[in-house]
């Protein structure tokens, strides 16, 4: 079939690589892939549309915008990329379209149950961000389970809105959802699909599918061998952690504090992402920017001991996914979707949100293993990915998926055609 990804951004963050790694999949699977996106980026194998292609007289518009009310430029443009996106719709005619993140382009919440009209939709959600008034994480608030109001404690939380402007975006959700046509849902976790139905989802298909892991990319290395290649030591304690400051929500300062209870100072941490030092002196803490080829990737990995993530909030981390198919353990917060990438003291270990004395023992636990060289557990993390996260299962369930979404109607046809048949024999 014919598939269309509306991803905000292209192998780029959480949603933007784990949609990548689906729409890789489902070409593997036989599908005709097409992407669009406000923010296409040359390093994307899949034909590509851009929704910011806008006509000469629309770019003359959003530049006078963007010079004399640049407030009222974000709605515009807003507005034009839904335009070009119906145009690509159109144009290309896919059996399906697959939405992920949204809201990194500023795209309205309503925008799938709208296209759900016109053709067949499923929604990945890989935060909360479709069923609340505007946050992407609740962090504890249940409010969204029957009404977002301007009382919301996490307006001025990415993605923000203004607190007088909650109640009314649950309002804008709720009405586009009751007048949605072929409209399913998947998430990568079943935590995420759990919550999703105690609010404003509630009645529709939504489907727990794991996101999925290059196998072929993502593979052990020589413990070794890699810390050669880093230019790392042999003999010392190595982890590798994706928290920054740059993202709260991650645990940064959890992990900072973890690391000063462990009392190792000779445990070296290598940090993906970003470009932040916390300046603590007790461990030698090194930055490694701009690291997302994977054949780096799974070097960093395999040279740890282990894969730090204290997140506060989250779905289902690719980095978890990442680890464990380069055969390394994590040690995570147990919250969320986490949990269900990680067999607790068989392939990692959970700790509960915010404590750092749990996470400093765990972490002291995972350098022991390491220095012993055991192997087991290097062994059960590849099992575990390979079992749960291979590309193959993920197109196979998305697969069913859209063709359940996309037979709907005809579903529903059928049992009304039924139900007048059987009535006209009871006449």
């Amino acid at each position: 079939m014919r598939v269309l990804i509306l991803c905000d951004v292209q192998r780029k963050g959480g949603a933007g690589i784990a949609a990548h790694r689906l729409a890789s999949a489902l070409t593997l699977y036989g599908h005709e892939v097409h992407w669009a996106t406000p923010y296409p980026t040359s390093s994307c194998d899949i034909t590509t549309h851009n929704c910011r292609e806008y006509s000469t007289g629309a770019r003359v518009i959003h530049k006078a915008l963007n010079m004399l009310q640049p407030a009222r430029r974000q709605t515009f443009e807003s507005h034009a990329i839904v335009r070009r996106l119906k145009q690509i719709v159109s144009d290309i005619k896919p059996d399906v379209v697959n939405v992920h993140n949204l809201h990194g382009a500023s795209l309205p919440a309503t925008l799938p149950a709208e296209l759900s009209q016109i053709v067949p939709v499923v929604w990945t959600l890989h935060d909360m961000w479709a069923f609340t008034g505007t946050c992407a994480y609740s962090m504890g608030c249940r409010k969204f389970e029957s009404y977002c109001d301007s009382h919301c404690p996490m307006a001025d939380e990415y993605p923000s809105s203004p607190a007088s402007q909650v109640g009314y975006l649950y309002e804008q959700r709720k009405k586009a959802l009751a007048e949605a046509g072929r409209l399913a849902f998947a998430t990568p976790s079943q935590w995420l699909a759990d919550e999703a139905v105690k609010g404003m989802l509630n009645g529709f298909d939504v489907r727990a599918i794991p996101n999925c892991i290059e196998l072929d990319q993502f593979v052990p290395v020589d413990k070794d061998a890699a810390r050669q290649g880093l230019n790392l030591p042999l003999g010392r304690p190595v982890l590798v952690t994706t928290a920054t400051p740059g993202d709260p929500r991650k645990g940064a300062s959890v992990l900072y504090e973890a690391m000063k209870l462990l009392g190792r100072p000779n445990t070296i941490m290598l940090q993906l992402g970003g470009d932040y030092k916390n300046g603590v002196e007790h461990w030698d803490h090194r930055v490694l920017e701009g690291v997302d080829d994977p054949r780096l990737m799974r070097i960093v990995y395999s040279a740890a001991d282990a894969h730090i993530l204290p997140t506060l909030a989250d779905n289902l981390p690719n980095t978890l996914l990442e680890a464990a198919a380069c055969g390394v353990p994590s040690i995570a917060s147990d919250v969320g979707g986490v949990g269900e990438a990680i067999i607790n003291s068989e392939t990692g270990w959970l700790v509960p949100p915010s404590d750092a004395d749990a996470l400093a023992q765990k972490i002291g636990v995972a350098i022991d293993l390491n220095v012993k060289h055991n192997q087991a557990i290097r062994t059960r993390c590849r099992a575990f990915a390979e079992a749960q996260f291979a590309p193959a299962i993920q197109a196979k369930r998305y697969t069913e998926l859209f063709e359940q979404t996309i037979n709907q109607d005809l579903a529903q046809n059928d049992i009304l055609t039924q139900i007048s048949s059987m009535s006209g024999e009871a006449a």
